[in-house]
């Protein structure tokens, strides 16, 4: 029986049914044993588990990302909600001052007429 983990790719630590332990190359061992698989076989009830673990892990990732994705829209929203805000803010100030130097102008050529009469 192969009882232990092998220390490399080249040997096995083999345990014989009196209890003694060698460490044996892959080459020495016979045709059934040196076809063993490294693989773990778990039982079925474990296998089940582990996929559904799999399962959930892989819907909590994918939960995950269309979470970031929601959220990466609502912040370009609100960022061009903002830029917007301020922009308009811009003009309404630019309206506001070009109004304020058109009465200015107004009141000069008022003034200018009145001097030229």
């Amino acid at each position: 029986m192969i009882s232990a983990d092998a220390p490399n790719n080249y040997q096995q630590i083999v345990t014989f049914s009196d209890g003694e332990k060698l460490l044996i190359n892959n080459s020495d061992l016979n045709d059934t044993i040196a076809s063993f698989s490294p693989e773990r076989n778990y039982p079925p009830e474990y296998t089940e588990a582990m996929s559904t673990t799999g399962y959930a892990y892989a819907a909590l990732k994918e939960q995950h990302q269309q979470e970031l994705e929601r959220l990466s829209v609502e912040l370009r929203i609100g960022l061009q909600a903002e830029a917007e805000a301020r922009a308009e803010a811009q003009v309404i100030e630019q309206i506001q001052s070009l109004q304020n130097l058109y009465k200015q102008q107004k009141e000069q050529n008022i003034q200018f007429t009145a001097v030229f009469r």
